[in-house]
């Protein structure tokens, strides 16, 4: 009956909050009283794990908040403790001075958008490199030619990398050279020289165009 009254109440709470009918009904408590009445509820949780459960907290020791939703927080606790803890459970209380704040995190949100490294499949096929020496106005910055490599080059180019940039008697005034590491690689099969270089053909067109870039041998 104790479960089926918890899980009752439990519902009734989601309907409420789902229909905007929860308001907050902020009150003095007695702190002792209200963790004993959440000890009461989870007791038969207790003693299907075997596991003791107690409540502590000094005598006269007052808190003011919603009783319904501090129930609902520390029966949350409570729970989570017996199914996933170990040993003696304790739900307790002490006196604070000042302001207590709270808050829940979602972290899930937070874990999706961080960019944590995750371990890949080693490739089945060789990888083919070329090294590209583009001279370009001075004013193009190598990420703007990074982009258009990446763009012009399609699926097969698995990674491109701007490793030196060169200004001298080789390049003619207010131009500079940048070299970038292109390399090229198929999930499906290994890569022929043809198909290479018809890639590195269309790069240079691109870049030619977007531009106005030439090459150094």
């Amino acid at each position: 009956m104790d479960r089926l009254a918890q899980l009752a109440d439990d519902l009734l709470l989601i309907a409420r909050y789902e229909r905007g009918r929860l308001p907050l009904r902020v009150e003095s408590l007695e702190a002792d009283e209200l963790l004993a009445s959440v000890v009461t509820r989870f007791q038969w949780r207790a003693d299907e794990t075997s596991r003791p459960l107690a409540s502590e907290a000094p005598s006269g020791l007052r808190v003011r908040g919603d009783r319904l939703r501090l129930e609902q927080a520390l029966g949350n606790l409570v729970d989570n403790a017996l199914r996933y803890g170990a040993g003696r459970v304790t739900l307790g209380a002490a006196g604070i001075d000042g302001r207590v704040v709270a808050f829940e995190v979602d972290v899930e949100p937070m874990v999706a958008e961080s960019r944590i490294p995750r371990a890949q499949p080693l490739p089945r096929f060789p990888r083919v490199q070329r090294d590209l020496a583009v001279i370009v106005d001075e004013t193009v910055a190598a990420g703007v030619l990074h982009t258009a490599i990446k763009e012009v080059a399609g699926d097969l180019l698995e990674h491109v990398r701007a490793f030196d940039e060169y200004r001298g008697a080789q390049v003619s005034e207010g131009h500079k050279s940048v070299a970038f590491t292109l390399t090229f690689r198929s999930p499906e099969r290994t890569l022929t020289d043809a198909e290479v270089d018809k890639v590195m053909a269309e790069i240079k067109l691109g870049l030619e165009k977007r531009h106005r870039a030439r090459f150094r041998e």
